[in-house]
């Protein structure tokens, strides 16, 4: 999977309108990045910190006019089981999540960490596969939902040695789908990829129907 048009989430859609960097309160903050110290732990729990503080503070100026947008909420507002494990060697937390609440689809965003030194390209971790299982599960147990049979989720995930990707997990006919971005190198920061994830976290649902078709 990549975020572009050719290879891109099946049930997450791009938001479409301009985006622009935040303006912060302090100046300082634009510069405060956190620095690489080779601790997968404290790496992966400071980059989400920064991304979760970029996702929440950019600026839309179409606000008139762009489809409705995920809404951030605190993840236990939904009843979920603890999200997260601190299990020495292999923590994993979510951040936060995204819901949409302007149409109740099944959807939700989640920014995630989780620590693992060394990550491959091949091989998601333990905390990124929890963490899907969860949200769906939780997700699919909402009276509210019922018509839906997927609960798709798009995982930010920060870990290790600064790096991150984008995961999109949903079940197709039984079966756990997990199609996942190339690792991204984030001990620098970048905009333009920064702009990119935050047109995904608030771009809302896709057209792909998540509801059982009947015959």
């Amino acid at each position: 999977m990549s975020l572009d048009a050719n290879h891109a989430p099946d049930y997450f859609s791009s938001y479409p309108y301009p985006i622009h960097e935040p303006e912060y309160e302090y100046p300082e903050d634009a510069e405060d990045w956190p620095a690489f110290d080779g601790c997968p732990y404290k790496n992966a729990e400071h980059l989400a910190i920064c991304l979760n503080r970029f996702l929440g503070r950019c600026e839309m100026p179409e606000e008139d006019t762009h489809p409705p947008r995920f809404g951030m909420s605190a993840w236990g507002n939904f009843n979920f089981q603890d999200l997260g494990c601190v299990t020495l060697g292999s923590q994993w937390q979510i951040e936060s999540i995204w819901y949409d609440a302007n149409t109740g689809a099944p959807h939700m965003v989640a920014l995630l960490w989780s620590e693992l030194a060394q990550p491959q390209n091949e091989e998601l971790c333990r905390g990124e596969v929890d963490a899907a299982i969860m949200i769906m599960h939780g997700r699919l147990r909402d009276p509210s939902l019922r018509p839906h049979v997927i609960a798709p989720v798009l995982l930010l995930s920060a870990i290790g040695e600064h790096f991150l990707r984008v995961i999109e997990a949903y079940f197709d006919k039984g079966q756990l789908v997990m199609r996942n971005t190339p690792l991204m190198d984030m001990r620098e920061r970048d905009l333009d990829w920064l702009i990119t994830l935050a047109r995904w976290c608030w771009g809302g649902p896709s057209r792909k129907n998540t509801k059982l078709l009947k015959s």
